[in-house]
């Protein structure tokens, strides 16, 4: 039989008249070469597969939906069966089952070399439940060969499996496609077409459509422009599923022996079953081989894409296939992603790596990914890349020029200290400067743009900066780190904020910067109190201020008296804290440091607010308010709306707190400081509580529960629970506070945070009065009691005896509520009017039930000065 080598019968000439690439061709005369009588056919069913996997392990989930038995579009890449993936990756999708009766179905199944997309293919071919009464063919395509199959080849083998004799296959490709596409028609039949390059392969073999069949294509692209496919993006092996397989091929026996090992095998093969079948071949082949022994050989990055061959069997070719087919530009680009030092990335990193334009590298990425050489990770165009896979990209790295590595190594280092100062930036409004509006830096141009970035590299930024101290570059760390701890500040994101710490204070002791060593001294102590660590954080802080003073560095030591009150503040004892607020604020003013000055004058209102001066404090939180907006500073901006927010709900004037609570939560949440956002709507919750909204502000704290369990910040989720019990209790829902308050109390004392433990037991208190047990509250209440005396803490031992005293109150035990009122009007120095009224109220009521009227009389007189 003989073709011209340069036609293709690949279906395009149908749809210029049909617009269907898989109905009858109408271009040319169509020739059924079945109609006239011919010699018998082969009554035997066609059957070409391979055979069978033996030792096939897991994808019970994925068989279940391409053999119909399950009704879920979305389809797990694990390989375990249990509809999970390893890691976040996501899964593909392979459709639903065999759809409407008599519709044909086409399943691409895809993922990155040696993930077993072939074996997935015959243990489906083989499968009993399949229904192909008309036979099952196979065809490798040889997509990686040079010269790959054509369809031509394909459709003839095909037809002679069907019972067509050579003598009557046509030699022009058109009718060979009418005659291949006769003979499928009306047959229920499974085809494989494995190892697929590119679609135009694919399009002619496809049946004509309507009778059942299921054609099962097996590629290392994923075939994008195949129409109507359903897709399989295979995953490798989850650690489960790699150890039942291992135990499979090897024997449990053997496995279980030293299951470290072999879990420790696993991990270095990264879950990808080509990997693991070398190494189980390997265990097989050499009865002498330990699995401890092996796992030495894997453990050395150098040696493992070494050690992962058995026989013909090797990784490293199966990567190069697909590498060798990359152009020039997916080659350069798959190289240098070998020093990515993160987990993932974007076309940011990558065009710092190579050298190309943003378009062009995220050009480079798609093509990296259809090749599946890389995989998606979550995020608009981010990508990772799977630990052989990386080994085998630092290889081709290693053909390149040392120089050349280099120069690619310090772009990108340059790209992430570009962007951290872009970023903070356009988060606390500071003007951009000259060097960073000119190349060498990511389009940052807002601060949705800044929050973005943070969210997406600055975890990736932090091994970068690890990376060069280990270049020995100590002086460029120093302020790369500076800068990374201030967007894990003001984004909220605690992990990458200490490790940029870390990283720096290293970088300052090998440089002997003892100032840049007491900023991040500083940054620690801040880290700390966030955290809510208020007694280390104070050791740390006072420690530089000493050094400040010492040195007479009048700006450290401006700084360190701020955050020193601020700690002063935290831990309950204000009329420490102001003066030095007042040295910091004189000694910021002198130096023209507006922006520290800013925030003084917020920790000074907030002294004045803790010490009853609500006025005062008003004004200064009014003042800073003025100054952030001026500037820009977001950041400062919104604390110092929720902090003006919170002072106007203890003076009484609630309907103007919320909308100034409303907008910081705002800006927290297009920050992207969870943290913040916490605060906030912990915050804008018991403002909502105090004017009655009680669902509204249940479902509020209920929110910033989970908001918190999704960060791990273990404080403000029992905060939380224990608010939202309070609410429960004011709705009547008793039995269903009382677990929440038990559960926050008990979580606090762990955590040693006795400041939200005081206010807990408080709640817990309260609740314990609402379901009657009167006595258990007072003992809550004694716990509490204690550990505010025991720090000196005044103003919450005044609010929790004016708690104490309502509690008692509604239980109708006029003594207890006498003692606690009076206990409140002594402690509280000048508590707001509406709280003094309601204390007064309760103490004449409980003399008067007590039948002590002259002190009924004094708090009536008291009440006539006071007003209603």
């Amino acid at each position: 039989m003989k073709r011209a080598p340069t036609v293709r019968a690949d279906g395009t000439s149908s749809v210029a008249v049909g617009g269907d690439a898989h109905g009858p061709i109408l271009t040319n005369p169509v020739f059924n070469v079945f109609a006239a009588p011919g010699p018998e056919r082969p009554s035997a069913l066609p059957r070409t597969l391979p055979p069978q996997p033996a030792d096939f392990t897991g994808r019970e989930e994925e068989i279940g939906r391409i053999l119909g038995r399950a009704g879920d579009r979305s389809v797990s890449g694990s390989g375990d069966g249990s509809g999970g993936h390893s890691g976040d990756r996501p899964g593909g999708a392979a459709g639903d089952g065999p759809g409407p009766e008599g519709a044909d179905r086409v399943v691409v199944i895809t993922g990155k070399p040696g993930v077993g997309k072939t074996a997935l293919a015959l243990h489906l071919a083989h499968h009993p439940d399949g229904d192909f009464p008309d036979g099952r063919l196979y065809a490798d395509l040889r997509g990686m060969a040079d010269r790959p199959s054509t369809p031509e080849d394909v459709m003839a083998r095909f037809l002679l499996a069907l019972g067509i004799p050579q003598a009557e296959l046509p030699g022009d490709p058109d009718r060979l496609l009418d005659a291949y596409r006769l003979a499928l028609s009306g047959r229920r039949l499974l085809l494989v077409l494995d190892n697929a390059t590119e679609e135009q392969q694919v399009r002619p073999l496809l049946p004509p459509g309507g009778d059942g069949a299921l054609v099962l294509v097996t590629s290392r692209s994923r075939l994008a422009g195949l129409e109507g496919a359903d897709r399989l993006d295979l995953d490798t092996f989850t650690p489960g599923t790699a150890l039942r397989f291992l135990r499979q091929v090897c024997g449990a026996e053997r496995i279980d022996r030293d299951l470290l090992a072999a879990e420790a095998v696993v991990g270095y093969c990264g879950g990808l079953p080509l990997a693991l079948r070398i190494t189980a071949n390997r265990l097989v082949t050499n009865p002498r081989l330990s699995t401890a022994a092996l796992v030495r050989e894997l453990r050395d990055e150098h040696d493992r894409l070494e050690a992962l061959k058995a026989g013909d069997l090797t990784v490293r070719a199966a990567f190069g296939l697909s590498y060798g087919r990359l152009n020039k530009a997916a080659k350069s680009t798959f190289r240098r992603l070998s020093q990515v030092p993160g987990e993932d990335f974007g076309p940011g990193v990558c065009a710092a790596l190579t050298g190309f334009g943003l378009r062009e590298a995220a050009k480079a990425l798609r093509r990296l990914a259809e090749a599946n050489l890389i995989e998606p990770a979550p995020g608009d165009e981010r990508y990772r890349l799977h630990d052989l896979l990386r080994l085998y990209s630092k290889e081709q790295l290693a053909e390149e020029g040392a120089e050349s590595v280099t120069a690619a190594a310090r772009r990108m280092h340059e790209w992430y200290f570009h962007a951290a100062e872009r970023t903070l930036c356009h988060l606390n409004g500071m003007p951009m400067p000259q060097a960073l509006q000119e190349g060498g830096a990511p389009e940052i141009a807002s601060s949705e743009d800044a929050v973005r970035w943070a969210e997406a590299d600055l975890s990736g930024a932090i091994p970068a900066l690890r990376q060069l101290l280990r270049l020995a570059a100590p002086d460029s760390v120093v302020s790369f780190a500076s800068a990374l701890a201030d967007v894990g500040e003001m984004t909220g994101r605690w992990r990458e904020w200490d490790e940029a710490i870390t990283v720096g204070l290293e970088a300052a002791e090998q440089v002997e910067n003892q100032d840049f060593k007491a900023v991040l001294l500083l940054q620690r102590a801040e880290l700390a109190r966030a955290r809510r660590q208020f007694r280390e954080g104070m050791e740390i802080a006072q420690e530089v201020s000493a050094l400040a003073e010492a040195e007479g560095n009048a700006l450290l030591l401006a700084t360190s008296d701020n955050l020193v009150a601020l700690l002063y503040m935290s831990l309950g004892t204000p009329a420490q804290a102001r003066p030095l607020l007042e040295r910091s604020l004189r000694l910021s003013q002198e130096l023209g440091d507006h922006r520290l000055a800013s925030r003084v004058l917020f920790n000074l209102g907030t002294v004045h607010r803790a010490q009853g001066d609500f006025e005062t404090a008003v004004e200064y939180f009014r003042r800073d308010l003025r100054f952030c907006e001026e500037v820009q500073d977001t950041p400062g901006t919104a604390e110092a709306l929720n902090t003006l927010a919170t002072t106007l709900v203890e003076v009484g004037d609630r309907a103007a707190a919320e909308p100034y609570q409303r907008r910081a939560l705002d800006i927290f949440r297009q920050l992207g400081n969870g943290y913040k956002e916490s605060m906030v709507l912990n915050d804008l919750a018991v403002t909502i509580r105090h004017q009655g909204r009680y669902e509204e502000a249940l479902g509020m704290h209920l929110a910033d529960a989970e908001l918190c369990a999704g960060l791990g910040h273990r404080s403000g989720e029992a905060l939380a629970q224990s608010n939202a019990a309070i609410v429960l209790t004011s709705l009547g829902r008793n039995e269903e506070a009382l677990p929440l308050a038990e559960e926050a109390v008990a979580v606090l004392a762990e955590l040693g945070d006795d400041q939200w433990l005081v206010q807990g037991l408080g709640i817990h208190a309260v609740v314990l009065f609402a379901v009657g047990e009167d006595d258990e509250a007072g003992r809550s209440a004694g716990r509490a009691l204690e550990i505010l005396d025991q720090h000196g803490w005044r103003r919450g031992r005044a609010e929790l005896h004016f708690n104490l005293a309502i509690g008692y109150d509604k239980a109708g035990r006029p003594r207890e509520t006498l003692d606690h009122a009076e206990a409140f009007l002594s402690l509280r120095e000048r508590p707001s009017e509406q709280l003094r009224t309601s204390a007064l109220v309760m103490a004449r009521g409980a003399a008067a039930e007590l039948g002590d009227e002259a002190k009924a009389l004094r708090y009536e007189e008291l009440l006539s000065t006071t007003g209603p």
